[in-house]
């Protein structure tokens, strides 16, 4: 009796080639995080110019770093927003409104942003920065670094380890990998001071990530094998409705019942393949976190 289950398999396979488009799309977006850094703003006793020159010389430490897949530059947000924009996001992102604008900050195409000021209170300098992960609008790390002396230049040699303990807060480097600062290194550096207050607890979890990618990737290997297995009951029906005669374009050759269950067998090794590649691609996501974040 005729059945022709060609339509519905079409179908499917179209459906699950969106779906897991789909899903690498999400995985490239989770496994690498982005980045924009806004200029620092010059306070109290920082020449503008001097802050535009730490700004430059924040995004280049930054973008050495090679944590972030793509880093944003002051430039480069003058290209995707006015400056009046920027100036708010700014407000924003430093406290001064309730929540960053999603849409503001969804125009720079980021994860997370670097948003910061200088200033200067009698014989110190102070660098305050935070880092913000604009999915959830939540500050992972806030950072406020005392340089001692009269110089601006002593600023150049505080703010790579000051971006190294805003680093380390916000869960990006962990304590033992993180570089000594640079200025306990030089002759006459400048004494600074800092006060942090991390917010990410991301160190911790490593360990609960290893182990719940680990064992997931392994029981992943069930739908996995089973869906191998009911690609392998399609091929031999297939295979069979072929040797009895059947040609593209023409009239299959199973029974009702036997088409029934060549379908069957179809859908399961569908769903079964679709279960274990989401199980796949979220528990790899969890230990290459885990990995990345070691």
């Amino acid at each position: 009796m005729f059945h022709d289950g060609v339509m519905m398999r079409f179908r499917m396979l179209l459906l699950l080639a969106f779906f897991l488009a789909g899903l690498a799309d999400a995985r490239a977006e989770t496994e690498t995080p982005t980045l924009a850094v806004l200029p620092l703003e010059a306070k109290l006793g920082v020449p503008p110019q001097a802050a535009e020159l730490l700004t430059d010389n924040l995004l280049t430490e930054v973008r050495n770093t090679r944590i972030f897949g793509r880093v944003v530059g002051p430039q480069e947000i003058a290209t995707l927003m006015p400056a009046e924009q920027q100036s708010f996001l700014i407000k924003c992102a430093s406290d001064e409104c309730a929540l960053v604008d999603q849409e503001l900050a969804g125009a720079l195409g980021v994860s997370h942003l670097i948003v910061g000021n200088l200033g200067k209170l009698g014989s110190s300098y102070l660098i305050n920065m935070r880092m913000l992960e604009l999915k959830t609008s939540t500050v992972l790390a806030t950072l406020s670094e005392r340089v001692r002396g009269e110089s601006p230049e002593l600023l150049l040699d505080a703010l790579r380890p000051s971006l190294t303990k805003l680093l380390v807060d916000s869960g990006f480097i962990k304590p033992q990998n993180a570089p000594a600062p640079a200025a306990a290194a030089i002759p006459g550096a400048p004494a600074t001071t800092s006060t942090t207050a991390p917010e990410s607890s991301t160190p911790s979890r490593l360990p609960i990530l290893r182990a719940v990618g680990g064992v997931g990737l392994l029981v992943a290997a069930v739908p996995a094998l089973g869906a191998l297995a009911l690609w392998t009951v399609v091929g031999a029906w297939t295979a069979y409705d072929f040797a009895r005669g059947y040609k593209p374009g023409g009239q299959h050759q199973l029974t009702a019942n036997e088409a029934f269950l060549s379908d069957v067998a179809f859908v399961g090794a569908a769903l079964s393949s679709v279960v274990a590649l989401v199980m796949v691609v979220a528990f790899s996501v969890a230990l290459g976190a885990s990995v990345v974040a070691s």
